[in-house]
């Protein structure tokens, strides 16, 4: 970072590094302070600071970790796989992905969100879940990082799969 550079701070929006320094002098008969204006130069950045983790999400027919992911609805056949995949950043690597969801009744309306299982994210911050049903069934996943040290939790997008 350079001077005047800023980062954020739990609490604060922005912090902006600024200084006043103090030079003191000593005599044997007195000391007095004369102050001195700078600019502090921070070096590698340090703790309290906070990255807001964003959660991304896409689904993609079939058992994959390629794709192609996208947001809309799969609509597979009964008894096949699709695969929802959460994106971190790469530094997230090994953070717990909690895995909700929920289905549609028959008459439309959603019910509770649940929470069913938990995944990991691998080395490039992503993680994957695979489902299939055997029966006509409207499903909602959701993915939720409950945050970690300098991260934010985070909601990633609904993904929803319609097996008819």
């Amino acid at each position: 970072m350079h001077a005047g550079a800023g980062w954020a701070v739990p609490g604060s929006r922005k912090w902006r590094a600024t200084a006043a320094v103090f030079v003191l002098s000593l005599s044997l008969s007195a000391a007095t302070a004369a102050p001195v204006a700078a600019q502090a130069t921070p070096g590698p950045i340090t703790p309290p600071y906070i990255v807001v983790a964003q959660l991304g999400s896409g689904s993609a027919l079939g058992v994959t970790t390629v794709g192609p992911f996208g947001a809309a609805t799969k609509t597979p056949r009964l008894g096949a796989y699709v695969t929802v995949r959460w994106t971190l950043r790469p530094a997230t690597a090994g953070q717990r992905i909690d895995v909700y969801v929920t289905t549609k009744a028959p008459g439309g309306s959603w019910g509770p969100w649940r929470l069913l299982t938990a995944r990991l994210t691998d080395a490039r911050g992503m993680a994957y879940f695979h489902w299939r049903s055997e029966q006509p069934v409207w499903l909602s996943v959701q993915g939720r990082f409950a945050g970690a040290i300098h991260l934010t939790s985070a909601r990633g997008p609904t993904v929803q799969i319609h097996w008819r």
